[in-house]
């Protein structure tokens, strides 16, 4: 969800951390999708998906793109995630890097789909 509001209102929200996420508009308005296109790393067209963005900016859906050269993007799959395979974490800074250079990754640790927090769950 972050990427998402990152993308649509970027003239307001300067910085997105997104943790076990895919690429914006991934489903594309059709919940059928969300397991094909958000979920499934073969799907990689990133002509397509830049395209959508352009759409969605030129009928006034999102903000201008141009404000997303500003922001600051933090991006997070684990290795071991079964929601989300960490190729969509890696499509997903694809599709940002389109739009800024901004971007802190981490796609290197063993670790299944997540909410970090520090006051739950198993010791770090």
């Amino acid at each position: 969800m972050a990427t998402q509001m990152g993308f649509a209102y970027s003239q307001t929200i300067k910085g997105v951390g997104a943790f076990g996420s895919s690429f914006y508009f991934c489903a594309e308005e059709d919940e059928k999708n969300i397991g094909s296109q958000c979920i499934n790393t073969k799907f990689k067209d990133l002509e397509h998906i830049t395209q959508n963005i352009e759409y969605l900016e030129d009928n006034g859906y999102i903000d201008k793109t141009g404000n997303l050269s500003t922001s600051k993007v933090f991006l997070f799959n684990g290795r071991e995630d079964t929601e989300i395979p960490v190729g969509m974490g890696k499509l997903s800074e694809l599709v940002w890097k389109k739009y800024t250079q901004n971007i802190k990754s981490n796609f290197s640790i063993d670790s299944e789909h997540n909410m970090v927090t520090d006051f739950y769950g198993w010791k770090c």
